[in-house]
């Protein structure tokens, strides 16, 4: 008797090979920069042409002309920020977890550098609570030094306080 083979269930995966949605994820923050011209008079006529501006080292030179996020790499990636979360949780598919796991490393790291750089930072802070699992935590335990508490004590606690409020 022959096993039977276990099917997958659901949708195939979006990218065969990691190296694949690698260079995809790089496409995407590539996409984020532009390289930088400046127009200079043209020698020849009386019109103005773009050059490139280089660096020290003679390379092209890029400005940022949008910020990194998670679902403008979604976007990139013609996909949902959904799909992209399940890609880096889903068992199916753990060879993705490295590269998407990354990305938003990336990303997360813009934003962080952003509290540094800018004044107006609540966009951000709202990024990384709900994109990055950051949270704004006060714990504050003056009894029990993390102890659970036990039901019977508190229960006796409060029997005592009920007791000696009682007028009479």
């Amino acid at each position: 008797m022959a096993i039977p083979q276990i099917r997958r269930v659901g949708r195939p995966n979006k990218w065969e090979d990691p190296a694949d949605l690698e260079d995809e994820i790089q496409s995407y923050f590539n996409s984020c920069f532009e390289q930088r011209f400046r127009k200079v008079k043209s020698e020849k006529e009386a019109e103005f042409i773009d050059e490139p501006i280089l660096d020290r080292e003679g390379n092209f030179t890029y400005t940022q002309i949008r910020p990194f996020t998670v679902t403008g790499l979604a976007v990139h990636l013609d996909t949902s920020r959904d799909v992209l979360l399940d890609y880096e949780n889903n068992e199916n598919r753990k060879k993705f977890s490295n590269a998407i796991k990354k990305a938003k490393q990336i990303i997360e790291n813009y934003n962080e550098e952003g509290l540094h750089r800018q004044s107006q930072v609540t966009g951000i802070i709202f990024n990384l609570k709900n994109n990055f699992k950051w949270v704004d935590r006060t714990e504050t335990d003056l009894t029990t030094k993390g102890e659970k508490i036990a039901t019977g004590v508190v229960e006796g606690k409060a029997a005592d306080i009920l007791e000696n409020d009682q007028p009479g």
